[in-house]
């Protein structure tokens, strides 16, 4: 399995957590909590694990 060492960062009052080279391309989640952004993050890492098999 892959070790991920997403980029957390503040986008106003928006969290967002990202794993790859930009939010087109890569894993990338954002919220107005850690919880939120933390749970979309991991929606967007189920899917694009799909959609590599």
């Amino acid at each position: 399995m892959k070790d991920l060492q997403p980029t957390v960062y503040r986008d106003g009052a928006t969290i967002c957590i990202l794993e790859g080279g930009d939010p087109e391309t890569g894993d990338f989640g954002c919220g107005s909590t850690m919880e939120e952004a933390m749970a979309a993050f991991q929606d967007s890492y189920e899917k694009s694990k799909e959609n590599s098999l």
